[in-house]
């Protein structure tokens, strides 16, 4: 039953009866109400906390030390008497309010019908609180550099505690963030550079902080989440003409240390996109990033060399050759290996897994938001003519072979390993013999034989593919399939061979912003164990509730952190609005007084050509009903709100 209306005697639901259908029908429980439930009043109380700042606290402020002013608030998470979880949040801070020079605070807030028997945890300041209890690291993906902004909204300190008293429990709150104060100047240090400075990135792999601001004097600020084991940081900065980048090995940032740092930008490189490659590239290195830098030459520190540009067959596809080789194997174990032919023109034969790449080589699906083949076995003639473009000088009445030349470019600067000894191509010769090659000649072998193997990573959609990336969607490409590699390809129509179909989109807030609809259904929950899943709020300008794991995805949902160059969320469940806006730009015509919901127009675009499962029965959205005990979820007429205990589908989205 999605709503039980608790409070009504026995003769009032007889003069109810039964006077409204489908969206309007409250569901109404004939069962004897008990004794707790005949009255329910909520009961709002005053209530106060006195909290310091942890004296080890050395996060940068005017002062050197952390303090309390006035206007600030703090949030409190608490749970009620019926178990829901709640977020406060303080009155303002006055002069009053504040003493021990600035270090401790009293901070009064109303909370209803709190439970003084569970935990509390209090968020400092309250702007890094999210409605459901969470701590809004979100916030720290977009700062302004500017020490006023960070010491008021993002200077994060937090206490959790049990409460068994009449008033709030006293606490000193821990800071939970490292901040850093930069300054930046050029390669020799010569000249301060920031003041020039209007854009900042800080990323430590796993987080990227991003700094606009307008250009002053100063250090610039940043607030990050704590570094405890020695990680490579990776910064950038721009003035608006020209980039700097600056990269740091083996780096640790404490929670609730203040860092004064300066840094020395090299001028960031330039290169060309594999997604620009031309014939005019061959030997140029490849790097992880999707960047060609000259060829016999080592790439930007924090870039990952890849291989060599050995053969384009248009613009921006092509093969590239390995640095190292892969695990031997015999003919016949690569002929059972499965068959691409979507990149360069060719048919490749893929490696599967670990074991047949060996330890030398890492899996690659996309290089930037350049898709790729993954590391795979060449044709006869495809090594040919990579040799040849390599510079080889070295053939037989069969072909072209590798020599010097060609190692040369595999080993000078980016450390390859030469190619030497004999090595397949997945060209067979008859039954019994397939072509491989050494360093003077081509000649054919028994297909049981194990020899080296080279591979290649071939590169680009198949010839003639246009697309738009998502990380330029606009709101003009609703109904759009995005694929894996990050590309919209157009509405009710298949993905081109070697794309795997992930959604379609749905809501657009900005250029490369927006939510994405997911083809399948994920595993079907209560509101309750949703609830429960992290927030996020660094995508689209919303709150998502995330799957945390396979078995809340299914096993029709793959999981992703990004669609091609273009980070997402992972899946997750929306709001109530995204819903509601993601089914009206899918051009819904169905819906109630509570807003869109979904329809055949909307089902079109999920089952024509991708082959998505249509939205069906009744799901779950990540908002409460204001007023009401229960969230909303939505069925194929209306929205309604339902008992968070009940089981719902779940039709997610992922942010980008």
């Amino acid at each position: 039953m999605k709503q039980t209306m608790k409070y009504l005697s026995i003769a009032a639901l007889a003069a109810v009866g039964a006077i409204m259908m489908g969206c309007n029908e409250v569901e109404i429980s004939t069962e004897q109400p008990q004794q707790d439930e005949e009255l329910v009043t909520s009961n709002t109380v005053t209530l106060t906390t006195t909290v310091d700042l942890d004296a080890t606290t050395k996060a940068l402020t005017s002062g050197g030390v952390k303090t309390f002013a006035e206007g600030e608030t703090m949030a409190v998470i608490y749970d009620d008497e019926y178990g829901e979880t709640h977020k406060a949040v303080s009155t303002a801070l006055t002069a009053g309010d504040i003493t021990n020079e600035g270090k401790s605070a009293t901070f009064t807030f109303e909370l209803t019908d709190p439970d003084k028997y569970e935990n509390v945890t209090y968020i400092y300041p309250a702007a890094m609180a999210n409605d459901n209890g969470s701590v809004n690291y979100g916030a720290l993906d977009a700062q302004d550099g500017t020490l006023a902004t960070l010491a008021s909204t993002l200077d994060l300190a937090t206490y959790t505690s049990a409460w068994n008293g009449d008033n709030l429990p006293s606490a000193t709150l821990a800071n939970q963030l490292a901040i850093l104060a930069l300054t930046l100047k050029d390669a020799d240090g010569s000249n301060d550079l920031t003041s020039t400075i209007t854009g900042v990135t800080v990323s430590d792999g796993a987080n990227t902080y991003t700094v606009t601001r307008s250009a002053a004097a100063g250090p610039i600020y940043v607030a990050i989440r704590p570094v405890t084991t020695a990680t490579d940081i990776e910064v950038t900065a721009t003035d608006g003409t020209t980039d700097y980048a600056k990269s740091l090995t083996g780096k640790t940032y404490a929670a609730g240390n203040g860092y004064s740092l300066s840094w020395r930008m090299a001028t960031a490189p330039t290169y060309t996109l594999l997604s620009a490659a031309t014939t005019a590239d061959y030997g140029m290195v490849v790097c992880a990033a999707g960047h060609l830098h000259d060829a016999k030459t080592a790439v930007p520190a924090g870039c990952t060399a890849v291989g060599i540009i050995g053969k384009v067959t248009e613009t921006g596809h092509g093969l590239i050759l390995a640095l190292q080789d892969a695990t031997s194997q015999t003919w016949n174990t690569i002929d059972g290996w499965a068959s691409v032919t979507t990149y360069a023109g060719t048919t490749l034969k893929v490696l599967p897994d670990d074991a047949a790449r060996g330890t030398n080589l890492t899996s690659y699906t996309t290089l930037g938001a350049t898709t790729v083949s993954n590391w795979a076995v060449a044709q006869k003639s495809d090594y040919e003519a990579i040799f040849t473009n390599l510079g080889s000088t070295e053939a037989d009445k069969d072909g072209t072979t590798y020599d010097a030349n060609v190692n040369a470019f595999i080993t000078t600067g980016v450390g390859g390993s030469a190619i030497s000894g004999s090595y397949w191509s997945t060209t067979e010769v008859n039954s019994a013999n397939a072509w491989r090659f050494n360093s003077y000649y081509w000649n054919y072998d028994d297909k049981t034989v194990s020899y080296s193997v080279r591979p290649v990573l071939s590169f680009g959609d198949a010839p003639g593919v246009t697309y738009t990336l998502l990380s330029t969607a606009t709101t003009s490409d609703y109904g759009k399939v995005v694929c894996a590699a990050g590309h919209l390809h157009d509405a009710k129509t298949a993905v081109p061979a070697g794309c795997t179909a992930v959604g379609i989109l749905g809501k657009v807030t900005e250029t490369g912003h927006g939510l994405i609809l997911a083809l399948q259904d994920a595993t079907s929950q209560t509101w309750n164990t949703i609830n429960g899943w992290t927030s996020v709020t660094t995508y689209a300008g919303t709150t998502l509730k995330v799957l945390p794991n396979d078995a809340a995805r299914g096993t029709n949902l793959t999981s992703y952190t990004t669609l091609g160059a273009t980070a997402v969320s992972n899946w997750a469940v929306a709001q109530k609005s995204d819903y509601e806006a993601i089914f009206t730009n899918l051009g819904s015509t169905t819906g109630d007084k509570d807003g869109k919901t979904y329809d055949a127009n909307v089902n079109a675009f999920i089952t024509t050509g991708v082959g998505g499962s249509a939205i069906s029965g009744d799901y779950w959205s990540a908002t409460e009903r204001i007023g009401y005990d229960g969230p909303w979820y939505f069925r194929d007429y209306c929205w309604f709100d339902g008992l968070k205990s009940d089981i719902d589908s779940v039709r997610p989205v992922l942010g980008f």
